[in-house]
């Protein structure tokens, strides 16, 4: 994805090791293994915590003799752990911005824009 100067600014926080200063037109980068891991950790591990909450609960409810509105409880108990899937993220978003991987660096300053 290319981004120039003509498009919309967008405010990110960034490993500046270069030494930018405000105002300053940057190219930053990131790993894209780095990029793979954050997707999954805020989309693809949220949709997992849904998608198994509502089968396993519906199989246990199942299995335990609920047939009136199993469906319903599955999916609020799916719910409830995509809940917390997101609460576990939003709580340990410190540990995950003091680690620096997951945090773009700035490569290079930009002369003429």
């Amino acid at each position: 994805m290319t981004v120039s100067s003509e498009s919309e600014e967008i405010l990110v926080e960034v490993d500046n090791s270069i030494g930018a200063k405000v105002g300053d037109h940057v190219i930053v980068s990131m790993e894209h293994m780095n990029i793979l891991k954050a997707a999954a950790y805020v989309y693809i591990v949220p949709m997992i915590a849904l998608i198994a909450g509502i089968v396993i609960a519906y199989y246990v409810l199942g299995m335990a003799g609920v047939e009136s509105g199993r469906e319903i409880i599955s999916a609020v108990i799916g719910i409830v752990l995509m809940a917390v899937s997101y609460l576990y993220l939003k709580f340990n978003d410190k540990k995950f911005k003091e680690s620096r991987e997951y945090i773009p660096i700035v490569t290079r300053i930009l002369m003429d824009i």
